[in-house]
């Protein structure tokens, strides 16, 4: 397999008492040319080598979370604990996907929403604004749900 990033061991930072590297493009690929550098990540296995899933500059997974497929991650987006963001899903804004947390399909997770628990998302819902969706709740299909400026909270 030709690998699409590498994980830059003397470009570190400290997030939340772990220790973060910064990810570079080797080659091009979706919207990412060779070169580009990426996001902090734990380690190699939060983001997959193939398809076309980037962590952008700005945006963390940590711990065992993990971007696959075409999703990508930007903007301060934090993904930890085992969450998952795969297909083309978008993590963007101020978001937090946490604990067991699974986004996929199409879905857009923006602003100041914040996934957790063994929720799941997919289909092509954008979701957006100041919102908690946690515990076993399952949003799907094709919708846009707009959170208000005191956290709304599904599940």
């Amino acid at each position: 397999m030709d690998m699409k990033y590498e994980v830059l061991k003397d470009r570190w930072e400290i997030v939340d008492g772990d220790t973060l590297y910064r990810i570079r493009a080797l080659r091009d690929f979706g919207n990412v040319h060779a070169g580009d550098l990426g996001g902090l990540v734990s380690g190699e296995h939060n983001l997959s080598q193939e398809g076309d899933c980037w962590i952008f500059e700005d945006a963390i997974v940590q711990e065992n979370a993990s971007v696959a497929g075409d999703a990508q991650a930007f903007g301060e987006a934090k993904l930890r604990g085992f969450a998952t963001v795969y297909g083309k899903a978008i993590a963007c804004g101020n978001s937090e996907i946490s604990g067991e947390a699974k986004i996929g399909g199409s879905a857009v997770i923006a602003g100041k929403v914040v996934v957790h628990g063994h929720a799941k998302i997919s289909g092509s819902p954008h979701i957006s604004g100041c919102m908690v969706i946690g515990g076993s709740a399952e949003v799907s299909g094709s919708m846009n749900i707009v959170g208000q400026s005191e956290p709304a909270s599904i599940g």
